[in-house]
């Protein structure tokens, strides 16, 4: 399933460059391609900057960019693209499963290792966290995940379109004119 994120222009500087140069020379796709190639690669910085949330680097990988006229559309083919970069209101279980696995142990959450991953021995219920919700302990007893009914997600834009950028956009667009 495709994701595609939409990025607006705040800086009325640039919004007003980009008319300009779209009136000039009816075609910003050249600008607009450099826009999502820096982009991507500022993505992809900002994700491996992050460590463990991608440690495969698949997200960073998965990015792609096209460029049109007037715009640049980046997204990505991974479902979790969105959840990383907008958040998640609250991600229920799903029968039969009533409960989401969480690792609370962060060697656990860096492999991405979950409770069906591992052999049937190595895991067991025991007690209940603060909140309320079960714990699985593993074979040291120690607790190793959480399991809740839903999980709200932050949102950790990985694509931004802030100073940095729009700098560079607009750099691109004057010389797309000319002016420089």
């Amino acid at each position: 399933m495709p994701v595609a994120i939409k990025v607006s222009v705040d800086d009325r500087g640039v919004r007003k460059l980009m008319k300009r140069a779209l009136r000039q020379t009816g075609d910003l796709s050249r600008p607009m391609a450099a826009l999502g190639l820096w982009m991507t690669r500022d993505a992809r910085r900002r994700l491996k900057a992050r460590g463990s949330e991608d440690a495969s680097g698949a997200l960073g990988k998965s990015l792609t960019f096209t460029p049109a006229k007037d715009r640049v559309t980046i997204g990505s083919q991974l479902a979790y693209a969105a959840v990383q970069q907008l958040g998640h209101e609250g991600i229920r279980a799903k029968p039969p499963r009533q409960r989401l696995a969480i690792p609370l142990q962060s060697h656990l959450r860096r492999r991405h290792v979950w409770p069906s991953d591992l052999p049937e021995d190595e895991l067991h219920f025991g007690g209940w966290s603060r909140a309320g919700n079960p714990l699985l302990r593993d074979s040291e007893e120690k607790p190793a995940y959480v399991l809740v009914e839903q999980v709200a997600i932050e949102p950790e834009p990985y694509l931004v379109f802030g100073v940095q950028a729009q700098a560079f956009l607009r750099g691109r667009l004057v010389r797309h004119i000319g002016l420089e």
